[in-house]
């Protein structure tokens, strides 16, 4: 087991790798988008990117860090 540090670059990058699997790629259940990519082609795109720009900004902020299994 080991600890990554949350940063944007591996955020983004994880974004970035799940756009690229079509299973993931299913609607909510509470009609918000799935992706980063679709959250920002919607009409209150601007909307989403402050939240997420938001997100990012207080997982620096508090030095978030999560458990990521390597396999």
């Amino acid at each position: 087991m080991y600890y990554v540090r949350y940063t944007e670059e591996n955020v983004r990058e994880e974004e970035q790798r799940r756009e690229n699997i079509d299973e993931i790629d299913q609607p909510s259940k509470k009609g918000e988008p799935v992706t980063v990519k679709k959250a920002l082609a919607r009409p209150d795109g601007e909307m989403w990117k402050e939240a997420i720009e938001k997100e990012l900004q207080s997982f620096k902020e508090n030095e978030a860090w999560g458990r990521v299994y390597v396999l």
